[in-house]
């Protein structure tokens, strides 16, 4: 299951997806440190189909400044087919931040 949430903020779009499973828990290695229990809440959203979060990144190129931070296995796999980029991966668990400012 995959989590969308939309936050808005002085005219920037800020999304949070994640993979719902990840949520709830705190990741940290040799890469880095992810908090995903104490900010669950920024990424707890509605739930979505692969399908939704495909149109979501494709309609997401219209806006003019956007900011998303992206979590999990099944979501980080669909945002690389839509906006080149290479996950940091802490814990076994991959994340990706994308701009548009």
């Amino acid at each position: 299951m995959i989590l969308l949430k939309l936050h808005e903020h002085s005219q920037i779009l800020l999304v949070g997806i994640a993979d719902a499973n990840v949520l709830g828990k705190v990741y940290e290695d040799k890469n880095g440190f992810l908090d995903l229990k104490d900010y669950a809440d920024y990424y707890n959203g509605e739930e979505i189909t692969t399908e939704t979060l495909e149109e979501f990144l494709k309609n997401l190129s219209k806006e003019s400044k956007y900011s998303v931070n992206a979590v999990g296995k099944e979501t980080i796999s669909i945002i690389k087919k839509r906006f080149p980029c290479q996950a940091r991966t802490i814990q076994g668990v991959p994340h990706v931040q994308i701009y548009k400012l």
